[in-house]
């Protein structure tokens, strides 16, 4: 009887440690949302001006998607930006610092960006190679996003 009782007990007690770890392991996703203001002036006559809104989704801890929505204007053009890039996170051997690579991009039918100025005057880095970041939690309820060149992020969660 006495084998029986711990048995269970210990069955008990393992069963609790796994729930537990398993709650506050488990990752949940993270959506948050932020408004981004550039004005870059490339060279003489060359600027370019990003007003858009942000939303970001970690719909895993290594992987999420951003979606843009706003307006670019270059050289007296104004065009329309509604895109969602996708990418992943990955550790990086620097510390408090992550690998993220854009894997693909996805534009919405009104979007009228020109590709160029797209990848090499909105995005951080091309789609398919790797840059670093720095992403940190404020708290439960918000994240700052910061590379080594681009500007600072804060994104509050919805």
């Amino acid at each position: 009887m006495k084998k029986f009782v711990v048995a269970l007990l210990l069955l008990i007690c393992l069963s609790t440690m796994l729930f537990y770890v398993y709650q506050f392991a488990s990752y949940r996703p993270f959506h948050c949302d932020a408004q981004l203001f550039e004005h870059l002036n490339v060279r003489e006559g060359d600027s370019v001006e990003v007003n858009t809104h942000v939303d970001i989704i970690f719909t895993a801890q290594h992987h999420g998607s951003v979606k843009f929505s706003g307006s670019v204007k270059n050289q007296g053009h104004s065009y329309v930006l509604r895109r969602t890039t996708f990418f992943t996170v990955s550790p990086s051997e620097l510390d408090n610092v992550e690998k993220m690579v854009f894997t693909r991009t996805e534009s919405h039918p009104v979007d009228n960006t020109p590709e160029e100025l797209w990848q090499h005057r909105v995005l951080p880095q091309t789609p398919g190679i790797e840059f670093y970041s720095k992403i940190r939690a404020l708290n439960r309820d918000a994240i700052i996003l910061k590379g080594f060149s681009n500007p600072l992020i804060i994104c509050i969660r919805r």
